[in-house]
């Protein structure tokens, strides 16, 4: 939302961490320094902020209007603002092989991102991209098993969209190398305006029905959940 307020978003952040001992991820786009820097002051701790595609012209071609050296910046400085920083990748675009994607890749562990999403490509029939192929399930697993290899530990989610491709893969991405579920928790009502992608997991599913779900995905190949804040443990350099 370009009308987002920065004082508004702090003053939410801040009553958020005083109310809950919780960490708190942002995902609103690119921004100024100034008000990354303001919202990691008011306690936000980490931040979303996916690539998408690492191929300029690929960029450029699915974001019309953007700038792809804005978006490595906007990384940039939210590295510099002292965010936990996550960013990601969207597999089968058009346009992309396999060449692309191993530049994804090693992009991924360059920018030793804390959090990655590895996450299928499904068209939507509202969008330009409407009739285009979705991704193959096992290419993108073979590449978050390959950036788990590449990131070591970063925190790969077995995605919404994993489970979203006419079979749910999500278990297939536990056993590939991540290790995040993501519960769906927005109230019911509102759940379908949020339809990215048709065939959406968790739309009609209870909101308390997320959590046994997440349990029962873990225990299905002997995993528990960790409740914890989930801070990256990154090895110590040198």
């Amino acid at each position: 939302d370009d009308d987002l307020k920065t004082a508004w978003f702090s003053d939410l952040i801040r009553r958020i961490k005083s109310a809950f001992g919780i960490a708190v991820t942002l995902s609103v786009g690119e921004r100024s320094k100034e008000d990354y820097a303001a919202w990691r002051d008011a306690g936000a701790d980490r931040y979303l902020l996916k690539i998408e595609t690492s191929e300029k012209k690929l960029y450029q071609a699915l974001h019309p209007g953007m700038s792809f050296e804005r978006r490595l910046q906007a990384l940039d400085d939210l590295r510099e603002s002292g965010y936990q920083v996550g960013s990601g990748v969207i597999v089968g675009l058009r346009g992309q092989d396999t060449r692309s994607i191993a530049r994804d890749i090693i992009f991924l562990g360059e920018h030793d991102f804390d959090m990655i999403g590895i996450g299928p490509f499904i068209s939507h029939q509202s969008t330009p991209l409407a009739g285009e192929k979705n991704c193959d399930a096992f290419l993108a697993l073979k590449t978050l098993a390959l950036t788990r290899i590449v990131t070591r530990n970063a925190h790969l989610p077995a995605t919404t969209a994993l489970g979203s491709l006419g079979k749910d893969f999500r278990v297939e991405g536990l056993r590939a190398g991540a290790n995040v579920l993501m519960p769906n928790f927005t109230p019911a009502p509102y759940r379908k305006l949020y339809e990215i992608y048709p065939g959406k997991r968790c739309v009609d599913e209870p909101v308390g029905a997320c959590a046994s779900c997440m349990e029962l995905l873990a225990s299905s190949i002997e995993r528990h959940i960790e409740y914890s804040r989930g801070d990256t443990l990154k090895p110590k350099k040198g």
